[in-house]
C-alpha cells in the first residue's frame, strides 16, 4: 500500500480529496482530521476492505461527502 496515493485537487486553498479503490482495512494517518481540516469535498469510493470511517464529523469545512461501495465498514465514530 505504500505506492497507493489518493487524488487531491487544491482550489483556492481548499482541498477536494478523491479516494477510489483504496485496498487497506483502515485509512492511514493522512486521513485524520488535523491533516484534512481544510477539506471541502471528500469522496470515498470502492474502498471495499475498509472497516471504519475516519472522524469525518470533525471536518468543519466539509460541504460534500460521498461514500459508496464500502461494504466492510463496521465502525463509525461518535462524532456523527
Amino acid at each position: 500500500m505504500e505506492c497507493w496515493h489518493p487524488t487531491m485537487l487544491i482550489l483556492n486553498s481548499r482541498i477536494k480529496l478523491f479516494v477510489n479503490d483504496y485496498p487497506g482495512i483502515e485509512f492511514q494517518d493522512w486521513m485524520n482530521p488535523p491533516v484534512l481540516c481544510i477539506l471541502i469535498q471528500l469522496e470515498l469510493v470502492n474502498c471495499t476492505n475498509c472497516q471504519s470511517l475516519p472522524a469525518l464529523g470533525e471536518l468543519q469545512l466539509l460541504k460534500v461527502l460521498r461514500i459508496q461501495g464500502m461494504d466492510s465498514v463496521v465502525n463509525i465514530g461518535d462524532e456523527f
